[in-house]
């Protein structure tokens, strides 16, 4: 018999954003993609859940992307785009991991057949 688990968290969106402060009650949204061009941020909380909670980790993306009533929708694509680079990095991770494997009668790596 196997025994499953959910852990269902809700936050805020792993990128650098906010609101412009105006007297609006539906201020506009500023992304701040200039403080990490690279997303290295968003990939350490994703690798932070992975070892937390173990994988797969399921996104469920809440964010309102309709253009024309909401003003969510470039936060919406920047997350949606960002979850893509975290895969794509992930993918390369592991490729570069089974690439490499220690060898039998030490620590130096060895190229493992494919």
């Amino acid at each position: 018999r196997g025994v499953a688990s959910i852990v269902q968290l809700r936050g805020s969106i792993p990128l650098f954003w906010g609101h412009i402060n105006t007297v609006s009650p539906k201020p506009d949204l500023v992304l701040h993609s200039e403080v990490d061009p690279s997303l290295n941020s968003t990939k350490l909380h994703f690798d932070d859940l992975t070892k937390r909670y173990g994988s797969p980790i399921v996104v469920l993306n809440l964010v309102r992307d309709n253009p024309e009533t909401h003003k969510e929708v470039p936060l919406a694509r920047a997350f949606e785009g960002a979850i893509a680079h975290v895969q794509s990095l992930w993918h390369q991770e592991d490729a570069a991991a089974t690439a490499v494997a220690p060898s039998p009668g030490g620590s130096s790596p060895t190229p493992t057949p494919t």
